[in-house]
């Protein structure tokens, strides 16, 4: 349940949000949204930082599970 929280939490940042930025630059708002975006992230050091945690945390679960299923360890 905890990596599913997890995984959502960067489905949600890095899906939706990503698009949303790459729409912002192509708008005449983009200066004052990338303005309140820095607003954002300086308020929410702690909470990007995080994010990228569990992104390095997934990121070393899938290469250990695709290691152990290329080389066939039985670790129980």
């Amino acid at each position: 349940p905890a990596y599913d929280a997890i995984f959502n939490k960067s489905k949600v940042w890095f899906g939706p949000a990503k698009q949303a930025g790459i729409v912002a630059t192509s708008n005449k708002e983009a200066s004052i949204q990338s303005v309140e975006f820095g607003k954002i992230t300086t308020a929410s050091t702690s909470y990007y930082t995080a994010i990228v945690a569990s992104g390095v945390v997934i990121i070393f679960i899938v290469v250990v599970m695709v290691f152990i299923y290329l080389f066939n360890i039985t670790l129980w």
